[in-house]
């Protein structure tokens, strides 16, 4: 505990912080890197277990080096690639498994072990996630060891879930006092992943990697559905199903996280009950196959979650008069994801302002005064745009009291249609995010008098 407090201290003094952006489930900075304490229970094992711990001690501290330096800098991934290859070399060679098995699965242990530690990162993403599922992975390990099959020193498992409940005690909160950051999701990957390896080498059983089932079902999955897109699966996206579950249908985020720490803890239970009871294909396939059609179930999500929210549409409002005056109102328009305003007022040479195209941020528009004809169309394609998309317009005045709603993926034109017109855009899309989101076309682009 006192680790993480001086933690907190020098990562607010050096500014260690994680931003959110459009991609992110989180909203607030948070000093990232609080994961680091998972680094400091391995140091602790090692000072008192210093002869049989430092080809893995090794691996944990190049790995957690240079995320925590990614953390801190954006480094390339070739840079943290290698050293994630150095490091699964160090625990491979003290495993003894380059003496154990042929060169083709030692080439497919490489592929699965460092695809497992990225995972692992991938999957860090909400407040909590990481901490509870690391707890059951370890827990279920430290099961094993205890009643199934002795593999490692208890103690080493122990510091790695002690770590955990530390780290959950700052992290599941409504409002998290830190973040793992790539230092602490890719360094208790790494140990987890040892620790796995070891089983499997001590039982010659696959089964034990049923243990990491929801989160693999989820990257893989995920990473497949990108490649799709065509999308660069190195970037941040929001398309893993906690992701999903947290941002589109708004569900809390301990809440997500509970559930897939309760799934890998039922998954795990199983596989404990049935270990040589069930042929191990037959088990991959009664724990696999469910969580398959879970994860589908993240496409009809986004695809209702498309048709609720990425449809531009009016939200009517409307007046109330009295010998008092007048009130405008529009009771069904929702706060909850504006971010910021503004008031536009074009001036009388030029009424025209177009055409700013928005991949992030949804619009809102409302006149206060004059009017206005709001034109948009849906964009096909973001570099090269076709001329000849349907043009949508809407009227706006200060005596209809409405919201035109623009969502992501269209580009707009605000024209002014009366002198001293102002025009109250209501945005999703935080101030310091703005510049990702610029997409620009020529005022003719699109003709308006066509």
């Amino acid at each position: 505990m006192a680790i993480m407090l001086l933690y907190f201290k020098a990562a607010d003094y050096f500014n260690i912080i994680d931003k959110p952006n459009q991609r992110s489930s989180h909203t607030e900075i948070t000093l990232r890197g609080g994961g680091i304490i998972f680094w400091f229970a391995a140091l602790l094992y090692f000072v008192q277990n210093p002869e049989h711990n430092y080809f893995f001690f090794t691996g944990i501290t190049l790995v957690s080096l240079v995320s925590f330096w990614d953390d801190i800098q954006s480094l390339s991934n070739k840079i943290r690639i290698s050293i994630h290859f150095i490091s699964i070399t160090l625990i491979f060679y003290d495993l003894g498994l380059f003496n154990l098995t042929p060169v083709w699965s030692v080439v497919i242990a490489y592929i699965l072990a460092i695809g497992l530690i990225n995972a692992y990162n991938f999957m860090d993403g909400i407040n909590g996630i990481t901490g509870l599922y690391t707890l059951v992975v370890l827990g279920s390990l430290f099961y094993v060891n205890s009643k199934i099959q002795l593999f490692i020193d208890s103690s080493f498992v122990k510091y790695g879930m002690i770590a955990s409940l530390v780290f959950l005690f700052f992290n599941y909160r409504k409002k998290a006092k830190c973040f793992a950051g790539d230092v602490g999701s890719i360094a208790i990957a790494f140990w987890i992943i040892y620790l796995v390896l070891k089983l499997i080498l001590n039982t010659s059983s696959f089964i034990w990697l049923l243990f990491l089932a929801v989160y693999g079902v989820d990257a893989v999955c995920t990473i497949i559905h990108r490649l799709y897109l065509k999308q660069n699966i190195f970037e941040a996206h929001r398309l893993h199903l906690y992701q999903v579950l947290s941002n589109e249908c708004k569900i809390q985020h301990r809440i997500v996280s509970l559930y897939y720490a309760l799934v890998q803890a039922v998954i795990s239970l199983l596989v404990i009950f049935l270990y040589q009871k069930v042929d191990d294909l037959i088990l991959f396939l009664i724990v696999i196959l469910p969580l398959l059609l879970i994860y589908s179930s993240k496409f009809y999500l986004l695809k209702k979650n498309e048709i609720k929210y990425m449809i531009p549409k009016v939200i009517q409002g409307g007046n109330f008069s009295d010998h008092r005056g007048i009130i405008s109102y529009v009771n069904d328009f929702s706060f909850k994801d504006i971010e910021r305003f503004y008031i536009i007022s074009n001036s009388d040479e030029n009424p025209i302002r177009a055409w700013q195209g928005h991949k992030l941020d949804s619009k809102n528009f409302y006149c206060v005064s004059g009017s206005f004809k709001i034109h948009f169309v849906k964009i096909d394609n973001w570099e090269n745009p076709s001329k000849n998309l349907p043009i949508e317009t809407i009227i706006v005045s200060e005596f209809d009291s409405k919201i035109v709603h623009i969502p992501i993926g269209y580009a707009n034109a605000i024209q002014s249609l009366e002198t001293n017109s102002k025009l109250i855009s209501f945005s999703t899309l935080p101030l310091i995010n703005v510049k990702e989101d610029d997409a620009r076309y020529p005022s003719d682009y699109w003709n308006l008098n066509g």
